[in-house]
């Protein structure tokens, strides 16, 4: 979204624009699509650092029992074959 509003008449306005936080969400929803398990739906937050907001930790979480969930899993036994498939993704142990 930055891109899109910089090149404004205002060099002022386009310094505060690009030092702004005004495209970050801090939660919703996201649908992306996975070459391999297809399209995914999750709702997502994320956690700026107390100590440098510039870090933050993002964290996607699909619909329990959904396709979704099941292809989070997927991905999770191909990543790591010892995964037991139809497992939940809250259960799952990645050491």
């Amino acid at each position: 979204m930055r891109s899109y509003v910089t090149g404004s008449a205002s060099r002022e306005f386009d310094q505060w624009w690009m030092a702004s936080d005004a495209d970050r969400q801090a939660h919703g929803h996201e649908h992306l699509r996975h070459a391999v398990v297809g399209d995914m739906s999750f709702a997502f937050e994320t956690f700026a650092a107390a100590d440098d907001p510039e870090q933050v930790l993002g964290v996607h979480t699909p619909e329990a029992g959904s396709a979704s969930e099941r292809a989070v899993v997927e991905l999770a036994a191909l990543a790591v074959p010892s995964v037991v498939r139809g497992a939940r993704t809250q259960s799952l142990r990645i050491a």
